[in-house]
């Protein structure tokens, strides 16, 4: 049996590396995964199972650090001589701790860690080896560490990211590092009777997909590069929840912002579309599949899901420069990157595309099964 242990959780999430690595793992491995998560963060009750996974949570509205210590000690060590692998998120004290117990009831568990990192965070890591300060509890850290390190394969998906920590694993003789990036749900995708598509195939259609208002989306950047926009026959999708959070059930403000736009520009009403949250994984999927371009304006990302999909569906991609749009992009060969808040240098990169201006070279088009899980967990570090 494999296990996933997720402090936070919410319907969406059925659709995200968190839950989709440990299935493909356990997939791959031929045996049950039993998700359990700490709290439903979301907006929507959780099934208790999906697509064959058990999923148990508990009724907690938050999780602190001594709840999940309560959470492992109740479903997952109990368990420990039956499991194949485990899959969690984060590297804390207590986490060191609760694997340095599980490898001692059973030494032969394969322990995958979601590092969900981002550069500065591995910059922080070549710098302290996760150790501050000095005295014994400084050393304690450090042995922990060391234990926790050379135990456990720490996937990174973020490029940057994953290249500062090839240095600290060297530097700290730490082994076990993995690259591994979300990717598309290829057996869903198959299941629902879905077909990649031609460029031909595809529609004057731009997406993007995210927490609409976010600070970290930025999506006052794309909205302002819209308003400079004409967008003769295309038209622009903004899929996700208006929330100023990860709790996609919260009111948030930004929904005057979206009002504001449409009277500044009464002419993109039938242009520009906010869909709200899409759970339907195929009406999801079908977006990627018409679009011709995908964009995104974040701040910041570790990796997002969703540059992984549009590879996969042969979107061209207008990004700023963060976690995901590299590799979706095959280096910039088939995108375009945008500055960092600089909405006028991104209505000139979508409008390029509009007027036929930009020169697509389809043959620049990565590699379709990089982005598929099927294949991508197979050929990963975390089986050998």
């Amino acid at each position: 049996m494999n296990m996933a242990y997720l402090a936070e959780f919410q319907k969406m999430y059925l659709s995200k590396d968190v839950f989709l690595i440990p299935y493909y793992l356990a997939r791959e491995q031929d045996v049950p995964l039993k998700v359990v998560y700490g709290s439903n963060m979301g907006d929507v009750d959780l099934p208790s199972s999906y697509r064959g996974v058990e999923l148990v949570g508990t009724k907690r509205r938050h999780v602190r650090k001594w709840h999940e210590i309560i959470d492992w000690i109740r479903f997952i060590l109990p368990n420990a001589k039956r499991l194949n692998s485990i899959f969690f998120c984060g590297c804390s004290a207590h986490h060191m701790v609760l694997t340095w117990l599980l490898l001692k009831l059973n030494p032969n568990v394969t322990i995958v860690v979601f590092g969900d990192m981002e550069g500065p965070q591995a910059q922080d890591f070549l710098e302290t080896g996760l150790v501050y300060g000095n005295g014994i509890s400084a050393i304690i850290k450090r042995m922990l560490c060391q234990f926790f390190f050379n135990h456990v394969a720490f996937t990174v998906a973020n490029e940057r990211a994953y290249r500062l920590m090839e240095n600290v694993y060297k530097k700290f003789h730490w082994t076990g590092l993995v690259s591994l990036h979300p990717c598309l749900d290829d057996e869903l995708f198959s299941e629902l009777g879905l077909k990649f598509r031609n460029w031909e195939e595809k529609e004057n259609i731009m997406i993007s997909v995210g927490r609409i208002g976010n600070y970290q989306k930025n999506t006052d950047m794309m909205l302002d590069a819209l308003s400079k926009l004409d967008l003769k026959n295309w038209k622009v999708y903004l899929m996700g929840p208006i929330t100023d959070s990860f709790e996609v059930g919260k009111t948030s403000a930004y929904e005057q912002r979206i009002l504001k736009f449409f009277e500044d520009n009464p002419h993109l009403r039938d242009k520009v579309f906010f869909t709200g949250m899409i759970y339907d994984q195929k009406q999801l999927f079908e977006y990627f599949l018409r679009a011709k371009v995908y964009l995104s304006s974040a701040r910041h990302e570790g990796y997002a899901n969703v540059y992984s999909q549009a590879a996969a569906c042969g979107c061209f991609i207008i990004s700023t420069d963060v976690g995901g749009a590299e590799t979706a992009s095959n280096n910039w060969k088939f995108g375009i990157k945008v500055e960092q808040d600089n909405p006028g240098e991104m209505a000139k990169a979508m409008q390029s595309v509009i007027n036929n201006e930009t020169a697509i070279d389809m043959s620049q088009q990565p590699n379709v099964t990089q982005f598929l899980y099927s294949y991508v967990i197979k050929e990963s570090l975390i089986l050998s």
